[in-house]
């Protein structure tokens, strides 16, 4: 195990033990109430995100062997399936965290150190660029349809995903490569910290290109995306709306209700990441006379604010339930007959069935704009 430590002496025992014991001796209370938020939080995630991992996976093999089904429709799940694996492997790291807040120290070992630390800023990227390209995805099949073929070819996919995965490597290797154990003697004591000890300078530039390329850059090709698709959805419903026969409707309004549900889940995204994002670049803005009149205040603000990603990996699977049911209408609408789909949707069996049991694959495969709207 490679660690660094330090001495001190016993007039700065207490200050030390003020600063590693986190919130638990000058905000007991707060660090109590984020611990059992976070409980809650590991509870309600892994269960609703395990369910969505296995009730997709299970939908997407039985589709790909129905004979009805074509294989350009299964990339919104396969991104699906990604997500939730991510909001997974996110909220697994917490009962690391807990010990963490608990004591003060990190008593797992350099492994779990670095695997934190990894899995904690890859969040950071790897949903947002998942969400990203959803958008993009959403915004060709709605507005391009024809142009948007090369999206649902399997290959395709898998290679936005594997280079997802690349790029958010590259982006965190300058952290990762300073993850280390910390070790800090106070008299006989010795207390283990987990930390990314980064060069001031260094540090400025990782968190302000991670601001960037993790939240600007998504920002403004996700606004454009669904700005853009919203403006064309609603000129061409305007301008055939007399010309639309009852079933061309309702085409129009399952894309419309599926186009929603991806922007639903966007939106809770940002909803979570912007204060966490605003309160890792509100304090570089700050001199340290400010920081240190308000440390308090700014504790504890930080405290529930770092715990928003956190909010946003356990309840996404939420939003994908609700997808997933829109996913399912689209299926019923091109598989079946007319008459079938109306009464199986009518049926009380499918009235009473939970979001999550309505797994099924989208109809996004490219057709003529008449079709599609």
């Amino acid at each position: 195990m490679s660690t660094n430590s330090s001495d001190y002496s016993d007039d700065d025992e207490l200050l030390i033990v003020s600063d590693l014991k986190l919130g638990i001796a000058a905000l007991p209370t707060e660090v109590v109430a984020l611990m059992g938020l976070f409980v809650v939080l590991f509870i309600f995630g892994i269960s609703g995100n395990l369910g969505v991992i296995v009730f997709v996976s299970r939908t997407l093999w039985k589709l790909h062997r129905a004979p009805g089904a074509r294989l350009a429709t299964h990339q919104l799940y396969i991104y699906v399936i990604a997500l939730a694996t991510v909001d997974f492997l996110v909220l697994s790291v917490i009962p690391l965290m807990l010990p963490y807040l608990y004591t003060g120290q990190w008593l797992v070992g350099e492994t779990l150190c670095r695997a934190f630390w990894t899995i904690e800023n890859m969040n950071k990227i790897l949903s947002i660029a998942l969400l990203t390209v959803m958008s993009v995805e959403r915004y060709m099949t709605v507005c391009h349809p024809i142009r948007s073929r090369f999206l649902m070819r399997k290959a395709y996919v898998y290679f936005v995903l594997i280079a997802a995965v690349g790029l958010t490597g590259v982006l965190l290797a300058p952290i990762l490569s300073y993850v280390q154990l910390y070790e800090i003697k106070i008299g006989s004591t010795t207390l283990t910290n987990c930390v990314t000890p980064m060069p001031d300078q260094l540090f400025v530039a990782f968190i302000v290109y991670m601001f960037l390329i993790a939240y600007c850059l998504p920002a403004l090709v996700i606004f454009f995306c669904y700005t853009m698709l919203i403006v064309f959805v609603k000129h061409r419903y305007e301008r055939r709306r007399q010309a639309l026969e009852n079933d061309r409707h309702g085409s129009h309004a399952a894309i419309h209700r599926l186009s929603t549900s991806v922007i639903r889940v966007t939106a809770f995204h940002f909803a979570c990441w912007t204060p966490f994002w605003f309160s890792v670049i509100f304090p570089l803005l700050l001199d340290d006379d400010m920081i240190n009149r308000h440390s308090r205040t700014l504790m504890t603000v930080r405290l529930f604010v770092t715990a928003l990603p956190y909010v946003n990996s356990a309840c996404n699977w939420v939003f994908y339930a609700l997808l997933n049911r829109e996913l399912r209408e689209q299926v019923l609408r091109h598989l079946s007959p007319p008459h079938t789909t109306n009464q199986l949707m009518s049926s009380p069996s499918w009235r009473l069935s939970t979001p999550i049991n309505h797994v099924a694959v989208i109809e996004n495969s490219a057709v003529d704009e008449e079709t599609l709207l």
